[in-house]
């Protein structure tokens, strides 16, 4: 007769039927999966049981959705605004990304939760001392201006972080959205992946998506995207491509003055991060000012409190040159 598997009061009646045709007197307890293998205890009538492999089920839901199908570009700034912010609590918690790209930071789908966006995949996320930080919080941000505190780390969590603190040393990261400073870093250079390094990829990350879907003013037009991020331009580095656009003057958005305002206000700021070769500056001695969370939320809070932004400015289709 065939038992209905799908009762789960069957379960201990059926798994005990299989126990006494292969001689199995252990009772395997309680499982939450009703197909279970009995091959293992057969052969190793004592440690079998605990080999055996269990047939489970996982139901997977979509979370999120690419920022390339954002509604509006006002969408998108907020959901860059709240990848930044989920960036800090990670950091809060001791945990440094490293690895923001445009398919690590998401729109959260309609309706879901009351924020717009959120980063995930820490593959290359790295342990990090966030406990001497302190972050004082801006108004119009999810903590209304509370005082936030990093996390200590364990004594166990400390050695384990010493160990790996030489990784922080390696580039990580997609090439397209990595700060310039890890970018063709020399080995013997004491240079390690920082926090100002992930904010500055946020930067590249918004100009990433703005040249592919929408209508900006750039002179190259519908060409820009393959020369500032294709990988079949060889004429110069990407490095070389990204200190050329810190260095002219900045692309402006169409009908979109708020957006035209955040793009050329973070161009300032990853220019005074570096110390850049301008002749206007002649002698003039430079101090590289580090991008912060404060000053980035600042600006993107800044931004979309701005009036001005096109309610209907879907993103535009991508379509590669050469195709």
């Amino acid at each position: 007769e065939q038992r209905n598997k799908d009762n789960p009061e069957h379960l201990k009646a059926w798994l005990s039927e299989l126990y006494d045709k292969v001689g199995v007197v252990d009772d395997l307890g309680e499982t939450s999966s009703f197909h279970v293998t009995i091959s293992a205890t057969a052969k190793y009538f004592k440690n079998g049981p605990r080999n055996e492999r269990s047939h489970m089920r996982i139901i997977l839901d979509i979370v999120g959705e690419p920022l390339s199908k954002f509604t509006s570009t006002k969408q998108l700034i907020r959901a860059i605004r709240d990848a930044i912010i989920g960036h800090l609590l990670t950091y809060l918690s001791s945990v440094l990304h490293r690895d923001v790209s445009f398919g690590n930071v998401m729109l959260v789908r309609k309706g879901a939760v009351e924020f717009c966006g959120f980063i995930d995949d820490l593959d290359y996320g790295s342990p990090v001392d966030s406990s001497k930080f302190r972050w004082k919080g801006i108004k119009g941000t999810p903590f209304q201006g509370k005082s936030l505190q990093g996390t200590l780390l364990s004594a166990g969590e400390q050695k384990r972080f010493r160990e790996l603190e030489n990784k922080l040393k390696e580039r990580t990261g997609t090439v397209e959205f990595m700060a310039m400073e890890l970018m063709n870093v020399d080995p013997k250079q004491d240079v390690s992946h920082q926090v100002h390094h992930d904010l500055e990829s946020f930067f590249w990350l918004l100009v990433w998506f703005v040249l592919r879907h929408t209508n900006h003013d750039h002179k190259e037009g519908k060409g820009t995207f393959a020369k500032v991020f294709g990988t079949n331009y060889h004429k110069t580095t990407h490095q070389e491509r990204k200190e050329n656009m810190l260095l002219r003057k900045f692309f402006t958005i169409k009908g979109n003055t708020p957006l035209s305002y955040l793009l050329q206000r973070l161009q300032s700021m990853v220019s005074d991060a570096y110390i850049l070769n301008v002749p206007k500056f002649g002698n003039v001695t430079q101090t590289p000012v580090p991008l912060t969370y404060d000053a980035m939320l600042e600006a993107f809070d800044e931004a979309l409190g701005m009036k001005g932004w096109p309610e209907d400015d879907v993103a535009i289709p991508f379509k590669p040159p050469y195709s």
